[in-house]
């Protein structure tokens, strides 16, 4: 895992965190009393792409179903961070704001072809992605109970960057040349995310969650990447955490 948690999918929670500071004022004081309507989340665990599209059966252009570099979409499950911010609409329906970022980072190799000293022909993969969502959340038993456990769906606005950048194989040149690139396409795609986790009061106002969720997205590939087909930025996200109650 290339652990870079603090890189470009951190910038939408940091965002999130920073509107969240200043809103917290005016949100408190729907939050005073017995209800405590307000809840912010923090979690923080790993995220597995599903790697169900062309692009990630790491194919050419003209043969997408072709396998021709090392690795699959296993190789980039990395660090995912994500918060919410909750507002009880009753003793069991929530309205979920949220955000998460994930990057995951792997050198590849071609499998059928060396450099003129019998060396891997090399370059890094990353893929980057920050997801907007919006849904609600059902807790299954009162909200104000120690342990909470809850569903929730939504929708959500995934922005992506995938970049690979090193050696190539120029299959136009004869006799085959390596050079030396970098690749890059970005977009933002909609799709769709539900979750399932529990809520374990610590004290009054803080408890413990564990969750797991399940975005489903994908887009196409331009620019750099035309040919490619689509990339999908879908996977299972495992992850545990802090909510303050207020």
């Amino acid at each position: 895992m290339s652990h870079k948690i603090f890189g470009r999918t951190l910038r939408p929670l940091l965002l999130f965190v920073l509107l969240l500071t200043v809103a917290l004022p005016a949100l408190a004081q729907y939050g005073r009393g017995p209800s405590r309507a307000n809840e912010l989340r923090i979690r923080f665990g790993l995220f597995k792409p599903d790697g169900n599209s062309d692009y990630w059966q790491f194919g050419e252009a003209n043969n997408p179903g072709a396998t021709v570099f090392t690795g699959d979409a296993s190789d980039f499950e990395d660090i995912v961070v994500g918060a919410e911010y909750v507002r009880y609409l009753g003793p069991r329906l929530g309205f979920v704001l949220g955000v998460s970022g994930w990057e995951g980072q792997k050198d590849q190799a071609y499998l059928f072809f060396e450099d003129q000293f019998g060396g891997d022909i090399i370059h890094q993969t990353t893929v980057d992605v920050g997801a907007f969502t919006a849904g609600f959340m059902y807790t299954l038993g009162n909200r104000n109970n120690r342990i909470v456990p809850f569903l929730g769906a939504g929708v959500g606005l995934y922005s992506w960057t995938l970049e690979e950048s090193g050696d190539f194989v120029d299959f136009n040149a004869f006799p085959l040349e390596i050079f030396t690139t970098r690749f890059k396409d970005k977009g933002e795609a909609f799709g769709w995310y539900w979750n399932a986790g529990i809520r374990v009061g610590i004290t009054r106002n803080w408890s413990f969650l564990a969750e797991y969720r399940k975005h489903d997205a994908d887009d196409h590939l331009s620019g750099d990447f035309e040919g490619f087909g689509d990339i999908d930025l879908s996977g299972k996200e495992t992850s545990g955490g802090f909510a303050w109650t207020f």
